[in-house]
């Protein structure tokens, strides 16, 4: 039996349930193992389902940061215009991510704890 373990109410890392602690514990299995790609096939189906999704979903592992400039590749183009709203770290980081990428920035800043308005 795994200890329970403190609440950790933060952005990461998060606390891991008991079930999925016992089954990181299991065998692993190869990508190409027949029943891993049934298993990654229906977490394929499952995650288009909850996301009421037609395309193709995508799993990537990586941080809070690679999605969040993923999502800045995705939906802008070079020298595109963009509208950052920021009222702390997070929304800061977006402005670096598109300053990065070469993007004309707008920002609307608001102090932290403040909706930006």
């Amino acid at each position: 039996m795994i200890p329970t373990k403190k609440l950790v109410m933060i952005p990461g890392p998060v606390p891991v349930s008991p079930s999925v602690l016992q089954k990181l514990g299991s065998e692993v299995k190869a990508h190409t193992d027949p029943d891993f790609v049934a298993e990654f096939q229906n977490l394929l189906a499952e995650l288009r389902s909850i996301t009421n999704c037609d395309g193709i979903a995508f799993l990537l592992a990586g941080s809070g940061t690679m999605a969040m400039e993923m999502a800045i590749a995705n939906l802008a183009g070079e020298k595109d215009k963009v509208l950052v709203c920021s009222n702390g770290h997070f929304g800061d980081r977006y402005i670096s991510i598109c300053e990065n990428r070469g993007l004309d920035i707008t920002t609307l800043n608001a102090e932290w704890g403040k909706s930006v308005t």
